[in-house]
């Protein structure tokens, strides 16, 4: 607090050449406070405090001492009023309270009133009413015109809580301003609290007449006049209010909406009562309502029973609970009350600590501590005491949620009898799930359950569920959501939850997808973005997936890339849903027939085109002429398509009917005679019904081309058309037939994609996910591998990769390769890498960001930046982090094998080492060169991977020499068994090598390799490592003594630039190319005469064994990866200095040296070989 704060104060008057005060500094109450007297804002006198003031003794003992008096020198006359103020002498703090100080009547003039009138208005801005009254007065008396001044004096006597002297300045303000809104308001306001009900009515009228549109105006009229009795006039001003404010909703709730807005509440009573003899018990937010009315009042056993009505006819609302509980704790009924509360925080969307608190309080009044206990502790989100700042980290909306959902994760309990349906991410309470839910909620033993719906749009909850207390309503990605997904034991959703869920182990979570595809989905969409990651990975996590035929059992898993390591039950069964139209009642289907209006008996029509993402307001107008279109005296026509769409469509003025989206696809086509559609699976759902299908397909061309489709026109259970007329001629036609005529087709896709679909798929589903115990997937013959191989960089790393995974026996293995897909489609170059393995490896992209607790991401900070962690207890929540992100990418697969090929991403190295569940998982890593000095001279990071390694069963180096090296120096500097390290060599592929290299249409710039001149070849990543420098500069000398030699080096990389300008410096821009990145480099290989490699270290050298394999002689710096693989005559091998690589190059181009002949085929067995054995 600064010094001024700390001083108070107040100027009472000036009397007889004196001002008087009193003054106190708060921390100092005993301290004598100089005081400066100003007029004008110019000091003219101060004095000090200590004066004695019995008088304010009763109002704050303290300042009884503290007065002070000060007398002022005789005042200069003035011809204007002036302002004496006082303010505190140090700090400058002014203190409360002025003085007006008149002007000398002999030197006023019509100035001196208004100066009084802005000293009134400067003391009214500041609501020193005192001040303002006494300005005020002075300028009326001083003859003062300003058409506010009476309107400003009313307002300042009526805050001073005079109204009965407000009223007649107001009479004046309005008569002086006959036509201000404003002025006239307070004129009726002010009337109406003095009771002068009859004036009161006169100025309202006159507002309505001036002001027309204001609600409030004839709100207010109304009420006045029911008090004189005219209860007539006071409906029809009433009505005009309801008319004009739309916002209160007053044809819902009735003219005690206004009431209540204006805190008359036993005025909105009487009105609410009214209104529900009217309405009926059909608004439960009318009881609501009331019952907040009767709480305002206090009177609490009434507002108990309207709160309880309200929430018997829809317990949605979690503030409805808690405004009940706080009622029934009023009443002192503790159990009542926190159950109450207790529903209010089952409702609440958003973490309310103070929900939680209260029922705690509450419970412990119950005496029943030990829940009370627990809820305090559920009251804060964190419950964990970290000793970390977690501020700054919460502020990002995307940590947040997932720190949040991680607290969840790991804090709640499961509810052995709670159930979470979620249907198309929240946007309905439809599809498999609802009518799963529909069978439980039949069911006597599942009557005390809780179901939990995910619904986004409340406006979208069957009336019939609302008032159910065991039902409870969610909006998906709320913070309620998150509590659900943590604590309900069964999860049944037919598309996908976030990508930060992970099933726990005891959850159950039932996938039934949406129907059977028509439209290609997943990756065969083949958009080349993963988009299908998420669906990928919730599979993962499933203990049951429901596939109504092979087909769709092919899209899901096969489509997913995850047919290999689903972990879960695949139900082979019919859908839920489709139970919904076998099995409709009667009774249902007369229900149907009355939501839609339909009393006649001709046959009925439904129209469900798919939902184009794409669609503009030229296809809405089209669809709108092509329903137009099908509208026909002989049948009913309905349409059923996307919500968007329905809204359109529903605006017409048409007799094809738009379906209300209450009523549910499955239970809709149990009343139809007739399916249209077009791309949309929903005919697969009718197929059982055994009754006609016609195809409405006029882009089916383009729609194909663009998006996919699984089946050609020509095998779908109906015929196809397109154009609208043709479509209808035939409906008509197959109507007017005496027995339904089922398309040729029919019967063949009735066997092929309905098989399960008797009515009976719900029991199967309920009897396999509550009734048997759970299945474990039976074991494949094949070992699972799965990889981590980079970002597909176009690098020797990679060419090795690929060239395993193309080798790899597919009838022993199963390959999953794991990606970043955002590092992977960040260049055509990386794209084109991994089109290379698809047709050989399935593949998993990670999607959303880790799981984290705060403590977790301090610590993997600080492995960051020190690149270790100095003790076990700091690993273990590191480790747990990362075992946790294991179990959110790959949910519940099981791999025999895990290989992080790649070996230089820490989060990777992480998550494939310590962070690996199963231990009976092989976890091996690939260390591509001599890591020790890697980190000493390009990645100093590299040493919070190496002190990860101990994690890992296998340390793979890619030649017996980098082995060697390796182990040297990490074994003992990082206390790493020496058993851990081991050598595999790098695959070849002999014959794709030979193929490729005669494929010179792929490769670029060959014009460089000619008869005429000696090319030198060089490929890798234009980076220091390979350091192109030293080649050029050895080429230099090459070239001054043999004017036929070339160099092409072939690569991309960050020195390209460098690289290039040097070339130009040296002057061999002739004779030097810069040949880029080839996709296809081994035409270049076979026209090259000689293959040269100047790394200065490097683990094997893939380009060496390419080289070899295309039978080029090979110049190379002797460092340990070329020698293992030159060393016994393969090739020339050279001292690291650009003179030997220069001598070694020309005495190959002087004496065509010849070396040892290489057997590609026998490298490649055994290269193989070794990898088996690693893994």
């Amino acid at each position: 607090m600064s010094a001024k704060d700390k001083i108070i104060g107040f100027l009472d008057s000036y009397q007889d050449g004196h001002a008087h005060g009193w003054a106190l500094n708060t921390d100092m109450p005993e301290a004598v406070i100089d005081i400066e007297i100003l007029r004008d804002d110019q000091v003219i006198a101060s004095g000090k405090t200590g004066q004695p003031r019995p008088d304010l003794e009763k109002i704050n003992p303290a300042i009884k001492n503290q007065g002070f008096v000060i007398k002022i020198q005789s005042l200069e006359r003035l011809a204007t009023a002036t302002i004496l103020t006082a303010r505190e002498a140090c700090s400058k703090k002014n203190l409360e309270g002025a003085f007006p100080l008149p002007a000398d009547p002999a030197l006023s003039s019509k100035k001196d009133a208004d100066s009084f009138y802005m000293s009134g208005k400067q003391f009214f801005d500041t609501k020193d009413w005192k001040s303002a009254e006494s300005a005020f007065k002075e300028a009326l008396g001083s003859g003062c015109e300003e058409k506010d001044l009476h309107w400003l004096l009313a307002t300042t006597i009526s805050r001073l809580g005079r109204t009965w002297e407000s009223l007649n300045y107001y009479k004046s303000a309005h008569s002086a301003d006959p036509k201000n809104v404003d002025k006239l308001l307070e004129l009726a306001r002010t009337q109406e609290r003095m009771e002068n009900i009859q004036d009161a009515i006169e100025s309202f009228q006159k507002l309505c007449t001036l002001d027309s549109k204001n609600a409030d105006h004839y709100y207010s009229l109304g009420c006045n006049l029911r008090k004189i009795g005219d209860i007539d006039a006071s409906e029809r001003a009433y009505n005009k209010a309801a008319g004009l404010d739309r916002s209160l909703n007053i044809k819902k709730f009735g003219i005690g909406a206004f009431h209540a807005r204006r805190g008359a509440w036993a005025e909105a009573i009487t009105d609410y009562r009214h209104e529900i003899t009217i309405q009926g018990n059909t608004n439960p937010a009318l009881y609501y309502r009331l019952g907040m009315a009767y709480e305002k009042m206090y009177l609490w056993n009434e507002a108990i029973q309207y709160y309880k009505q309200a929430i018997a006819l829809d317990a949605c609302d979690h503030y409805w609970h808690y405004r009940l509980g706080l009622c029934l704790e009023r009443c002192g009924l503790w159990e009542e009350a926190a159950q109450s509360i207790l529903n209010a925080v089952r409702r609440s969307e958003k973490f309310e600590p103070s929900l939680y608190a209260k029922a705690a309080e509450l419970i412990a009044k119950t005496g029943n501590l030990v829940s009370s206990n627990q809820l305090f502790k559920q009251s804060q989100l964190l419950n964990r005491d970290y000793g970390i700042d977690a501020t700054k980290d919460r502020q990002n909306e995307g940590f947040r949620v997932t720190n949040d959902y991680t607290e969840l994760y790991r804090g709640n309990e499961l509810d052995a009898r709670s159930i979470l349906y979620e249907s198309y991410h929240g946007a309905s309470i439809s599809c498999n799930p609802y009518a799963i839910f529909r069978e439980l909620d039949g069911k006597p033993e599942f009557s005390e359950w809780t179901h939990v719906w995910v619904i986004n749009d409340r406006s979208r909850i069957p009336s019939e569920l609302r008032g159910r207390s065991n039902i409870i309503f969610v909006k998906k990605e709320s913070d309620l959501y998150r509590h659900y997904l943590t604590t309900c034991k069964y999860l049944i959703n037919n598309s996908t939850f976030p990508t930060y869920f992970m099933r726990k182990p005891d959850q159950v979570y039932l996938n039934t997808w949406h129907g059977t595809p028509q439209k290609t989905l997943f990756k065969d969409i083949n958009e080349g973005e993963f988009g299908h990651k998420n669906i990928a990975r919730n599979f993962l996590h499933c203990t049951h997936l429901i596939a109504p035929n092979t087909h769709t059992e092919s899209v899901l898993l096969d489509g997913n890339d995850i047919s290999q390591i689903y972990p879960g039950q695949i139900l082979r069964t019919g859908y839920p849903r489709i139970d919904l139209m076998l099995n409709a009642t009667p009774e249902v289907k007369s229900r149907i027939l009355k939501q839609l209006n339909i009393t006649n008996r001709k046959p009925i029509v439904l129209f469900a085109p798919t939902y184009r993402e794409k669609q503009t307001d030229a296809d809405v107008a089209q669809l709108q002429s092509d329903v137009e279109s099908l509208v026909s005296s002989e049948y009913t026509l309905l349409f059923r398509g996307h919500y968007f769409v329905e809204d359109k469509l529903s605006r017409l003025k048409s007799n094809a009917q738009v379906v209300p989206q209450e009523i549910d696809t499955c239970e809709l086509l149990s009343i139809v005679d007739l399916l249209i559609t077009d791309y949309s699976s929903i005919y697969f759902d009718f197929l059982p019904k055994k009754k006609p299908i016609v195809f409405y397909v006029p882009d089916y061309d383009q729609y194909k081309a663009e998006r996919g489709l699984y089946f050609e026109k020509s095998s779908l259970p109906g015929s196809s058309f397109d154009n609208i007329a043709a479509t209808k001629n035939h409906i008509q036609k197959l109507l007017k037939q005496e027995k339904s005529a089922l398309h040729a087709n029919h019967k063949s896709c009735l066997k092929q994609f309905s098989k399960y679909e008797d009515g009976t798929a719900t029991q199967t589903v309920l009897a396999a996910i509550f009734e048997e115990p759970s299945k474990q997937p039976k074991a494949s013959q094949k070992k699972n591998l799965l990889f981590f191989a980079g970002a597909f960089i176009p690098n020797g790393i990679t060419s090795s990769f690929i060239n395993l995974i193309k080798s790899i026996d597919p009838n022993k293995y199963s390959i999953t390769v794991a990606i970043d897909p955002a590092g992977v489609l960040s260049s055509k170059d990386r794209v084109d890498q991994i089109t290379r393995i698809l047709p050989h490896a399935a593949i998993i992209a990670r999607c959303g960001r880790m799981n984290i607790t705060i403590e977790e991401k301090w610590i993997a900070a600080k492995l960051s930046s020190s690149y270790s962690l100095d003790t076990e207890a700091l690993m273990r929540p590191y480790q747990e982090s990362y075992r946790r992100e294991f179990l959110r990418t790959f949910g519940y697969a099981r791999f025999d094998s895990i290989i992080n090929f790649e070996g230089y991403s820490q989060f990777w190295t992480s998550l494939l080492g310590p962070g690996v569940i199963d231990l009976n998982s092989k976890k091996t890593i690939y260390l591509h060169s001599n890591m020790h000095e890697e980190m000493k001279t390009r990645f100093p990071n590299l040493k919070s991977i190496i002190s990860l390694y101990n994690h890992y069963d296998g340390l793979i180096s890619v030649s017996a020499n980098v082995r060697q090296e390796n182990l040297d120096a990490l074994s003992s500097r990082f206390s790493i068994p020496p058993s851990k390290f081991r050598y595999v060599s790098n695959t070849l592929l002999p014959d794709e090598i030979h193929d490729k290299s005669i494929r010179h249409e792929e490769c670029h710039n060959l014009p460089w390799t000619s008869e005429a001149t000696y090319t030198f070849l060089t490929l890798g990543r234009l980076s220091p490592e390979k350091d192109h420098e030293k080649l050029i500069r050895a080429f230099k000398t090459v070239h001054s003594r043999n004017d036929n030699a070339r160099l092409v080096i072939a690569g991309q990389g960050p020195l390209r630039s460098y690289l290039d300008s040097l070339i130009r410096k040296l002057d061999l821009v002739e004779y030097v190319f810069l040949a880029g990145q080839q996709l296809n480099p081994f035409p270049l290989f076979a026209k090259a005469d000689c293959f040269v490699l100047s790394s200065n270290h490097e683990g094997q050298g893939m380009v060496l064994l390419e080289a070899m394999t295309l039978g080029k002689p090979i110049v190379s710096t002797d460092v340990s990866g070329p020698r293992s693989v030159l060393e016994g005559g393969y090739g020339m091998l050279v001292n690291n200095t650009a003179t030997a690589l220069a001598d070694g190059m020309s005495k190959i181009l002087e004496e065509r040296e010849q070396f040892k002949t290489f057997d590609a085929l026998s490298y490649a067995k055994n290269a193989m070989n070794q990898f088996y054995k690693e893994i």
